[in-house]
């Protein structure tokens, strides 16, 4: 089945992701506008000390690497360790401000993320209504953490916390919002899903290739993906 997207299709889908993205910089806004003398915000809302890691990636790419070494290890090891996506941001980073190229590679993965999305969305379901519905769905999901936080700011009593509160990758606006290599991931296995449908509408052995691809790539991105891409592709 041919995919027929129009131009005013493309025209909102743009102008949803361009806003949406836009939005993931107010945290980091609202965070350089609320410094004080004895508080200083460092230019990451979410995933401090994760990130300080993939900071360090970007670093030893910087200065030359490829392979990476674990700098917390107290004892002294050989580089073995493969980030792709750190090692390009690395080698932006020996030219601009890791933090620049950080949330440059943040929001250009976001934008790709969200178009290439609307694609896959496209080649499943015809009804352009019922596509924007779905990409906007998409776009800004979130789970019920946000209610609980509202009850408990309401009654003063803490009811737990669910997943969307507490990891990243479980929606689409926090991811917009976190690590560029969750976004770079998420893009593989939307790429993997596309090809692997074309090939299997039109036996294209060149579609399998690139499907093949982007899932090798996926694995020496985010390994622990490839089962979810996995499952996905293998149900019904």
């Amino acid at each position: 089945m041919k995919v027929k997207i129009s131009g005013s299709e493309w025209k909102f889908v743009a102008l949803i992701s361009v806003v949406v993205v836009l939005a993931t910089f107010l945290p980091v806004v609202y965070g350089y506008a609320n410094e004080s003398s004895g508080m200083k915000f460092m230019g990451l809302p979410t995933l401090v000390v994760d990130s300080n890691t993939y900071f360090d990636y970007m670093a030893q790419a910087s200065h030359g690497a490829f392979l990476f070494v674990n700098s917390y290890d107290p004892e002294s090891t050989e580089p073995f360790l493969i980030s792709p996506v750190y090692w390009v941001m690395g080698l932006f980073s020996s030219m601009l401000p890791p933090l620049f190229v950080w949330h440059l590679f943040r929001a250009v993965l976001g934008l790709a993320f969200l178009l290439v999305s609307y694609y896959f969305i496209s080649m499943v379901v015809q009804n352009v209504f019922a596509r924007k519905l779905s990409f906007s769905f998409l776009a800004i999901s979130s789970g019920f953490g946000g209610f609980l936080v509202l009850a408990s700011m309401l009654t003063g009593k803490l009811f737990g916390s669910t997943i969307d509160l507490r990891m990243q990758s479980a929606i689409t606006f926090l991811s917009l919002n976190g690590q560029p290599h969750t976004l770079f991931s998420l893009l593989m296995i939307v790429l993997t899903y596309i090809f692997f449908l074309k090939a299997f509408q039109k036996n294209s052995w060149r579609a399998y290739l690139f499907s093949g691809l982007t899932v090798f790539i996926l694995g020496f991105t985010h390994p622990f993906d490839l089962l979810a891409a996995r499952l996905a592709l293998a149900a019904p």
